[in-house]
């Protein structure tokens, strides 16, 4: 049941148990209260099992991150913040976020065996408050759901960063394919106009050495030939 984080989910286990031991089903009202105290005495459990694996540094760390500086935003803030468009430029924004995240502190040794299903439901209750109303929680609860959200906005920075590269390597393949098409047209039109102007040298070529379509005049005396030559060559310059 400690893995359960709905309400209605820790009921339906409580009658299940209930019913198999064919004991008087109590009323609605009765289970809610018995689960929400369950589920309250669990949570509890799971903030203190957390901030005992924070020393001081860590904790002082993660409420530092609720401090509103004059003017500005607090960097709890920074936690909720999605990822940009996947320019160069946010690419690198995106990985300096990333290493400031992880400069906050050892999250998943902090969360160790808590249920994922835990640490996205504090995760949860955290995004939805901002710092002014965090600042009211209690500090053993603040410092658990602090490092519950600062955990998953690690976990979504990386699947972020992923999705970004592939984003990117996609519009630089396109790119590419559009650029070596234009490449291709190019070498295309130039290959077509060689051949246009080898064709003109073949006919300059068959005049000067009397090619009628039938029959090729063979001179047989060595100025004669050496003439021939010349005269084509200089049709095929021409």
């Amino acid at each position: 049941m400690q893995t359960q984080v709905n309400p209605a989910d820790l009921i339906n286990v409580a009658l299940e148990k209930l019913v198999k031991a064919r004991m008087e089903l109590p009323g609605y009202s009765t289970l809610d209260e018995m689960a929400s105290a369950i589920r309250t005495e669990v949570n509890e459990d799971f903030f203190a099992a957390i901030v005992s694996r924070m020393d001081e540094v860590d904790r002082a760390r993660l409420l530092g991150l609720l401090r509103v500086p004059a003017g500005g935003r607090s960097r709890f803030d920074e936690l909720k913040r999605p990822a940009k468009a996947p320019t160069v430029s946010h690419l690198r924004e995106h990985l300096a976020r990333l290493d400031r995240l992880e400069a906050l502190g050892a999250t998943a040794t902090w969360l160790q065996r808590v249920p994922p299903g835990k640490v996205e439901h504090f995760a949860g209750q955290a995004k939805v408050l901002d710092a002014a109303e965090m600042s009211k929680v209690g500090v053993v609860k603040r410092c658990a759901l602090l490092a519950s959200l600062l955990h998953m906005a690690k976990v979504r920075a990386r699947d972020e960063l992923v999705t970004m590269l592939c984003k990117r390597m996609g519009s630089i393949t396109k790119k590419a394919k559009e650029d070596l098409e234009k490449i291709r047209e190019r070498h295309r039109a130039e290959s077509e106009r060689l051949i246009a102007v080898l064709g003109e040298a073949l006919e300059a070529a068959k005049d000067a050495v009397g090619f009628d379509g039938e029959s090729v005049t063979i001179p047989t005396n060595a100025r004669r030939q050496n003439a021939v030559h010349a005269e084509c060559g200089k049709a095929v310059l021409e």
